[in-house]
């Protein structure tokens, strides 16, 4: 409906130049808003307060000028009124508002659909929750966000893809190992004191009892260094199927689960880390290698 207005005013600006009502170098391109106030119509613009200066007239009297020349033989607006120093109200008539409702149930699904972004390549990263605990309400929002732009980019015509960077490495890792592990040893008997820093949530006994009943009493007896090591990423490998299933029931779908002990363990990072510096955009201070920004 915008475009249809604009091209309204901006033919009325050009008929009201043809017969000598204004004198305009250049037709500009008229702005829409939706005003801030109910009974202001459903479209404002400012057009003629911007072409005060070049037209050399009050706003207003451009206002006028430009509802005096428009030609709405199809029958968008039922109402044009100036307000204030030159706004111009449009109200668009039920008859406008029939034909849009006809157009978007016929259309279906590929309503709003454009080509803007053709061609272009788009990665949207979202939701992306360490492997170290189930999703919460915080996630759920991320996801539906994140879902919602990615599907809006697609309608523009973009090549989008959908990344859910698994946050799989590092200390928040270990504190589920410990965790777990603690747990465990609880289950088995052995009196242990549970980590001070370790996730005190129900999900970390039910890992422990899978565990248990997986493997037994595999890892009663080991170093705990190792058994942490272990089930570091034993534990964070089933949180995340969690996850990932909770994510497909939520209707939400990745192209890529890409995992940062993955990138770390085939070298992708240190390359990056070399490509960057390499480019001149590293440097170094206190012994650490910085990111130029």
């Amino acid at each position: 409906m915008k475009d249809r207005l604009r091209s309204l005013v901006r033919t009325a600006l050009e008929r009201a130049t043809e017969n000598g009502e204004l004198e305009l170098d250049r037709i500009p391109e008229p702005h829409f808003e939706v005003p801030r106030e109910q009974g202001h119509g459903d479209l404002a613009t400012n057009v003629a307060m911007s072409l005060a200066k070049s037209a050399r007239r009050p706003p207003r009297e451009i206002a006028e000028k430009i509802v005096s020349c428009l030609d709405d033989s199809s029958g968008l607006i039922d109402r044009a009124e100036i307000a204030g120093p030159g706004f111009i109200n449009f109200t668009l008539s039920t008859r406008a508002w029939h034909d849009r409702l006809v157009e978007i149930i016929g259309t279906g699904d590929t309503y709003g659909s454009s080509d803007t972004g053709a061609g272009e390549r788009v990665q949207v990263e979202f939701v992306s929750a360490n492997p170290t605990g189930p999703l919460h309400i915080g996630h759920g929002r991320g996801a539906a966000t994140g879902d919602a732009i990615a599907r809006i980019l697609e309608a523009t015509g973009c090549s989008v893809e959908r990344e859910y960077y698994i946050n799989d490495a590092g200390v928040q890792m270990q504190v589920l190992g410990r965790s777990v592990h603690a747990r465990y040893l609880e289950l088995c008997g052995r009196e242990t004191a549970f980590p001070e820093e370790g996730y005190p949530g129900e999900y970390v006994i039910e890992l422990a009892s899978e565990l248990r009943e997986a493997e037994g009493d595999a890892w009663l007896d080991r170093p705990v260094e190792e058994a942490v090591a272990y089930l570091s990423r034993w534990a964070g490998e089933r949180m995340l199927a969690r996850i990932r299933a909770d994510l497909q029931t939520f209707g939400i779908e990745f192209n890529h689960f890409t995992s940062e002990c993955a990138i770390r363990e085939d070298g992708t990072v240190a390359r990056g880390i070399e490509a960057l510096d390499a480019a001149g955009h590293c440097f170094k201070e206190d012994g650490a290698l910085l990111f130029r920004a």
